[in-house]
């Protein structure tokens, strides 16, 4: 059996969310066989399985969690400064 390998590499610099939310998010649904690491503002993810379609099934999980925890981080971000914004405001009043 061959075993299939990927590596996924994204730069999360131009979003207005903290990297490290973002990688920790995706922590829980990890498996043994993905190695992730964030270096600065890259997440890179190393993903190894026994085969083509158990590799293709990590890929795309791993790549639909990625997106849904970059928006939640996205959208957790902008209200949070929304929220700060808004409580600076009340206090100057």
């Amino acid at each position: 059996m061959r075993r299939g390998r990927a590596t996924i590499r994204i730069d999360l610099a131009d979003l207005n969310a903290d990297p490290a939310v973002i990688a920790e998010a995706l922590g829980p649904d990890n498996t043994p066989e993905m190695d992730v690491r964030l270096d600065g503002e890259v997440l890179e993810t190393r993903v190894e399985r026994a085969s083509a379609g158990g590799l293709q099934s990590t890929v795309d999980d791993y790549v639909q969690n990625l997106g849904v925890a970059i928006r939640v981080a996205t959208v957790a971000t902008a209200e949070e400064g929304s929220s700060a914004a808004d409580d600076s405001a009340k206090r100057q009043e």
